[in-house]
Order: structure tokens, then sequence, then C-alpha cells
């Protein structure tokens, strides 16, 4: 590669990484990542035409769904309701109708009532997380106050069946349990489908991968695959990052960096960081997830486009077909959160699928009989879960370093809409680093 120095180095080519190039795609800039793919913890394929996705898509929010317009990316509007396997039996219907059918009595629908209510207000609470145009972190004392305590504790006086119905939604949602889950996040995450926040109400048509071939349009020649970056340092007058391309090593010069890489690597690529951040990326912790897509001889389900699981390893099922737009059900995703991936995680792939479908054949009997095929995947790193006290790291975290300017899901709520914001709002800081060269 040559050292010429460019204006902007973009290291990590997954969804924030690349909104950030975008933005600054009237600049000399180059995406470094360090895959023979870019998208990061996004992973679309397809199966005899019908696309499906093996790792993050949830898109889009306030902040997203104008940005896949902008790419020419068509939206998917999702149907209002979504499924739900609860105590052996599948349902498809709200909170509150599901508790009727539980037969919890008035008083477990007042708990409902209470947990819908502050999951609205916590959804609008939490908007400048998702807005790339507000400070990081800087919101009002109330939401301190939620992100300190976890979810658990947030719940606590609701009865029992209103707190099982909502830690299973809550790990499906966050891939973590809620008692180790900030209440602020929690909250967040069970109001975004319902209020249009982060997730939002539609997705991509045709999967993920047309956000990523958008992203490839648009920066058609300022991309650079397998090209890991082993250290990030800079100088008064540059950044100069050192990377690995195969069997070769390089130096890219740039006036400026963004780093959007998960927290482990930002530790240990980028030299010279101040103690405070240090402290604040080790206090960020990674959870595990699987996912399996399921190919199928004939459809198992019809409309629905999510069913949220209250079975030992499987914690959500997912229709491409719904998701994607693509009008055929021949493959069913399927993903186990945090503590249900770790129970099969050094198991062989064909023992993960076949645990998969043992499980799912209590949603959908006979479900095995029609399975021809698997693709398993492994994420870990995979999301990053916010903890309580994590909102009071964010103004350490997203701070720009000099001539370096940070984003990722960790920086914001963690969601595609999240990394979307804070590329854009690394782009802006970078843009401000380079005019004061």
């Amino acid at each position: 590669m040559s050292s010429d120095q460019l204006d902007v180095a973009v290291v990590g080519g997954g969804v924030a990484g690349l909104a950030a190039a975008w933005a600054l795609r009237d600049r000399d800039v180059v995406v470094l990542e360090s895959a023979e793919r870019i998208g990061g913890r996004v992973r679309s394929d397809q199966w005899e035409g019908q696309p499906y996705h093996l790792g993050a898509q949830f898109l889009a929010g306030a902040t997203s769904a104008g940005f896949l317009d902008t790419l020419g990316v068509q939206r998917v509007k999702l149907p209002k309701k979504g499924g739900i396997f609860l105590a052996g039996r599948r349902r498809t219907a709200t909170a509150a109708s599901l508790m009727r059918g539980l037969r919890v009595g008035a008083g477990g629908l007042a708990d409902i009532a209470a947990v819908e209510r502050e999951s609205a207000r916590v959804s609008g609470m939490i908007s400048d997380l998702v807005d790339p145009t507000a400070p990081t972190g800087l919101l009002a004392p109330s939401a301190v106050d939620l992100d300190s305590r976890s979810f658990s504790e947030a719940i606590v006086d609701r009865r029992p069946a209103v707190q099982s119905l909502y830690g299973v939604l809550v790990r499906s949602l966050t891939s973590k349990a809620p008692e180790t889950l900030s209440a602020l996040y929690a909250y967040a995450m069970l109001g975004s489908e319902s209020q249009g926040g982060i997730g939002g109400a539609n997705r991509a048509r045709g999967g993920m991968q047309e956000v990523l071939k958008a992203f490839e349009r648009a920066l058609a020649g300022r991309i650079q695959t397998s090209a890991h970056a082993e250290a990030i340092k800079q100088t008064n007058e540059r950044v100069e990052i050192t990377i690995r391309n195969r069997d070769r090593t390089d130096t890219v010069v740039a006036k400026a960096c963004v780093v959007a890489v998960p927290t482990p690597e930002v530790r240990q690529i980028v030299t010279g960081l101040e103690t405070r951040r240090l402290r604040a990326l080790e206090q960020v912790r990674y959870g595990r997830f699987l996912s399996v897509a399921l190919f199928l001889r004939a459809p198992v389900w019809r409309g629905e486009w999510a069913i949220t699981c209250d079975l030992p390893v499987v914690s959500t099922l997912l229709n491409p077909a719904v998701l994607t737009g693509s009008g055929r059900s021949r493959v069913l995703s399927s993903y186990a959160s945090d503590d249900g991936a770790r129970q099969v995680w050094d198991l062989p792939d064909d023992t993960v699928v076949d645990r998969f479908v043992t499980e799912i054949e209590q949603v959908f009997p006979g479900l095995r009989k029609v399975v021809c095929g698997a693709d398993v995947r492994r994420w870990d790193p995979g999301y990053p879960a916010w903890e309580p006290g994590h909102l009071a790291l964010l103004s350490h975290l997203a701070a720009p370093a000099g001539r370096i300017a940070f984003c990722g899901d960790y920086l914001s709520i963690p969601s595609i809409d999240g990394a979307i914001a804070t590329g854009l709002r690394a782009a802006t800081e970078i843009k401000t680093i380079i005019s004061r060269v």
C-alpha cells in the first residue's frame, strides 16, 4: 500500500465504520477491514434464492431508516405482532393478552401496563443516543438512575408471571439475562418495536446483504479487505496504522483515523490511550450469540416475523421471508442468546443443529421431517452487554483522542441504528479535526 498521506483511514468495515466512511466520501478515505468481507457482525447469505441472516440485522429506526433511503435500499414494513412460545404453548399476541391467557388476574395486567408505559417513556428518553447530532451520554438524571439498576431490580415488585414473561422477552432482544442488564437498556429495547425507535418497524428488502452492497457501491475503490490493523499510533501531525495483508506488512498514513472495532480490539491496537479510557474499555462486556439457519423442504410458518422462545438454548425464531420481503418461507432462522449459546458452543455443528431442531419442534411439531440442511455461525464477541452503570462510561469512551475518533454499537444503545448513529457522529468529529490541521 502506498505510504502517501490520506485524509482519513477507517479501521473496521462493520456498519459503524462503513457509515463513517460514507459520510466522509468527499474526502480521501479508505476502509481497512481485517476480514475477507465487509459487514462485521452483519452476515447474510442465500439458499435457493431465499435470503437469510446469520448475524446482526435489525433495521430501521429513526436514524437508519432515512440512511437506508439515502443509500437506495428499499424497506420492508413488519407486522405489528410477533409471536411467543411460553409455558409450552405458541401464541400470537400482545403482552397484555398473553397475561390474560395465562390468567394472572387484574393485578398482573396492571403490572404489564406499568412496564409497557415505562418502556415507551424510556424509549423516547434515550432517543439522543441514536441521534448522530446529539452529544453522547448527556441524558436526564432519571435515565442515570435507571441505568444504575439491573432490569431484575427494576421489576422486582411485579408479579412472578410478569417477571418471567419480560425475562424471556429481554433475553431474546438483548442476548443477556435481565439480572445482568441495565434497566435503562432493557426498557429501551422493550419499547423499541412498539415506539418505532431503536430497531424500528422496518427491515432492508432483500436482507442486510443489500445494505452491504449499497455501501460497496458508494465506497467503490475505497475498501480494502484482508487488511488487519496491528497498531495505530499518532503524532502531532498524523496517524500511522500498521496493517498486515496476508504475508505483507504496510503502513497507512492519514491526517485522522476512525476506529470502528469492538472494545477488546481497541485496547489491543490503539497505542497511547489515556488511563480513564482504558479503564472504561475494560468495563464493556460482550455476550456471545449463536445463529442457526435451517433449510426446509416445505414452509412451516407464515405471517409472523418472529417468535420469542422460552426454551433452554433457543431464544428467538425469525422468518426470513417476512424480514426480507422475499415471499418464500424455505429458511427458518434461529438464535441462542449468551446463556443458551454457552451450553452448546463447543459442540460440533451437526450436534448443535440437532439440539436446535429438537427444541424448535416444540414450537413447530414435525420440523425435523422437512429440514434438509443448515448453516451455523458463532459470534464472539457478539453483543455489547449494557450492564448497570454503562451510561457513565460513554463520555470516556466516545470522546475523540487527538486525531482519532471512535464509533461502534458499544457507544450507543447496541443496535444497527446505534452503530450508524455513532459512525455518522465520528465522521462529524473527524471533519472538525481535519479542519484544524
